[in-house]
């Protein structure tokens, strides 16, 4: 699940933005996943020099030209997976621990690949420590600002192409400025490329490591690429920084009912349902996906019903109001009747 993403009050206003960004890549509950198949998975594990898996490593797909088609990183396990044509040259870029080395790959034989590092360990998360620089939003130069303000102005007419540009300058303005990386990397989510993102959110949160914006960025991240423990690990920093705003809740409530963890992900997503500002509609979706596991039908129930009503409409939403509306017929009729003890 891609979560509508907010953030901190004050600042330079990211919740609008981050609130538009959030609209095109929410996909509500694990039933209502799709995933874009290929004709063929080239898939792979990265190995450091002693054998063991690597996880955190960034694996880039790319044209045999150079040109890339998308990226990953490793989980635990180290492993990694790309959809491909059944037939074509690519190359793979693996970027761990700062080392870099490139592997030729033919798309019609490529399987189960086994790529080398001398890196012999996942990079460990940013400890909660002083920023490293003290450049901040007040100290962020004009210029900066100026560009940053008309990046989410792009981004709210979905001119993501414009906002890139913008945002690339304002970095540039301003190379220290976290909160501007943060924004590219939600930029490059947006699109799924997870290895530029990552080198974002780890820049904004080395810039400030109690941006608990940025930590849950890292914490959804993970998740969406399948490394359940570093995404808690994040969320769970970011969850002791106050105020925690719905952003953080609602990625916990996703992590924790993909893991199957219903009452974890209830109490969550009520916390997002209840933060001020409230969370969007989606977490009545996420409340009424646990409460359905714990067979809490009258509490999955109201939940569904509530998501459907805020949901109304809108285009993006409609797998998922679908997905309840199917839901809601499942729900024993005489647990939810007016008598039912």
């Amino acid at each position: 699940m891609a979560a509508l993403q907010g953030v901190l009050r004050g600042g330079v206003g990211f919740w609008g933005v981050f609130g538009a960004v959030g609209l095109l890549c929410i996909g509500l509950g694990s039933q209502v996943r799709q995933q874009t198949m290929s004709q063929r998975q080239l898939d792979g594990v990265v190995e450091g020099s002693n054998g063991a898996p690597v996880g955190g490593a960034v694996v880039e797909l790319r044209e045999w030209s150079g040109g890339t088609l998308a990226s990953a990183v490793t989980g635990a396990d180290g492993r990694f997976t790309f959809a491909v044509g059944d037939s074509g040259h690519y190359q793979l870029q693996l970027d761990a621990g700062g080392a870099t080395s490139t592997t030729d790959v033919d798309g019609l034989t490529a399987h189960s690949l086994t790529l080398h590092t001398n890196s012999d360990a996942a990079p460990s998360p940013a400890a909660p420590t002083a920023p490293t620089v003290s450049l901040n939003d007040l100290e962020a130069s004009g210029r900066a600002k100026s560009k940053f303000n008309e990046a989410q102005k792009a981004i709210k007419k979905s001119d993501f192409s414009k906002a890139w540009g913008l945002v690339n300058q304002a970095i540039s303005a301003a190379p220290n400025w976290g909160r501007a990386y943060l924004l590219r990397g939600v930029l490059s989510m947006q699109f799924h490329n997870y290895a530029p993102a990552k080198r974002d959110f780890d820049i904004a949160v080395e810039r400030d490591p109690k941006n608990a914006l940025a930590l849950t960025e890292l914490g959804k991240l993970y998740s969406t690429t399948g490394d359940f423990a570093l995404s808690d690990l994040y969320l769970r920093r970011a969850l002791q920084i106050e105020p925690v705003l719905w952003p953080t809740h609602f990625e916990l409530a996703d992590l924790d009912l993909r893991r199957g963890k219903y009452s974890e992900a209830y109490t969550m997503a009520e916390a997002a349902a209840n933060d001020t500002p409230a969370g969007p509609s989606g977490v009545h979706y996420i409340a009424a996906e646990a409460a359905f596991n714990l067979q809490r039908w009258a509490e999955a129930k109201a939940e569904y019903e509530t998501f459907i009503a805020q949901a109304g409409k809108t285009l993006t939403l409609a797998p998922a109001v679908t997905a309840a509306q199917r839901q809601l017929t499942k729900i024993p009729v005489a647990a939810v009747a007016p008598n039912h003890p």
